[in-house]
């Protein structure tokens, strides 16, 4: 394909999501990094016979290896058992970001190019999930910088515990976790995830009501997934807390009680992976 001219031209690269994860799960299973590599050459105009892939042996280690080369692979959530990868590279960094900028000005009202907002996002702070990535990528830049960007940990998901999460499940069931032969590292990490998630109705409310502190008065961005959002707002209401934040952020339709916590529902980021609300 030499040029795009009219829509109906962009129709024969555009892959139907599932070839997004059509390799071989045992490659995963026997952490075949060259193989791996091989099938994602194919979705890619990069040439990607060039990794050095010497010393990788988790999928995290191929994830930084091949940004290292350029590339900006993320992963779904693996919701149907298999990651979905994802080939961007950093030559699409520049229109990704104006895309992604532009949609949350024309949600919000606010020109992210010219006026930084606090973020909070009550989740992990980094990884190469798609939506986490695109939060380290463009959500830090447009909170001002990495010390206004508040998350709930400030922990990395690794792409590994995401991969392996059925099996490990199923070996833990049977008490066979150690017969999988995964880094111990990555065992502990699961540990704290399955701590913290067990603690996160108590570090929720900490974490959001000394923010609600430390901004009052401020205009703030409030981001993340629509269950997120929906249980920070939830457990505020249930304990009758309120925000103070600066009224002139609001979105346009926004009703004039929203200092509430739980008031209408956070306005719809199309494409960006996530659900803001400005205040």
């Amino acid at each position: 394909m030499e040029a795009i001219d009219k829509l109906e031209d962009v129709l024969p690269v555009c892959f139907d999501h599932r070839v997004l994860k059509n390799y071989p799960i045992q490659i995963i299973e026997n952490r075949d990094f060259a193989k791996l590599t091989g099938w994602l050459d194919k979705l890619t105009a990069h040439d990607l016979t060039r990794v050095d892939l010497t010393g990788v042996t988790t999928i995290e280690q191929w994830l930084r290896r091949l940004e290292a080369y350029g590339m900006l692979v993320t992963y779904s959530s693996g919701t149907t058992g298999k990651l979905s990868f994802v080939p961007r590279s950093y030559d699409e960094l520049g229109p990704w970001k104006y895309h992604f900028f532009s949609v949350n000005r024309a949600s919000s009202g606010v020109d992210p190019w010219t006026t930084k907002l606090p973020t909070f996002f009550p989740g992990y702070r980094g990884g190469y999930q798609t939506m986490l990535k695109m939060m380290s990528l463009f959500n830090v830049e447009m909170a001002g910088g990495e010390e206004h960007y508040h998350t709930l940990y400030d922990t990395h998901i690794p792409a590994d515990l995401m991969a392996l999460s059925g099996r490990l499940q199923a070996a833990e069931d049977k008490g066979e976790v150690m017969n999988l032969g995964l880094d111990p590292a990555l065992l502990e990490q699961r540990q704290q995830m399955l701590a913290q998630g067990r603690s996160r109705e108590g570090d929720m409310e900490a974490w959001f009501g000394k923010l609600i502190r430390d901004y009052r008065g401020q205009g703030v961005k409030i981001g993340g997934t629509f269950a997120d959002v929906y249980r920070v707002a939830r457990a505020g209401l249930d304990k009758g807390m309120t925000c103070e934040f600066a009224a002139e952020r609001r979105p346009r339709g926004f009703c004039a009680d929203t200092h509430r916590i739980g008031g209408p529902q956070p306005s719809a980021v199309p494409g960006a992976g996530s659900r803001d609300s400005y205040h």
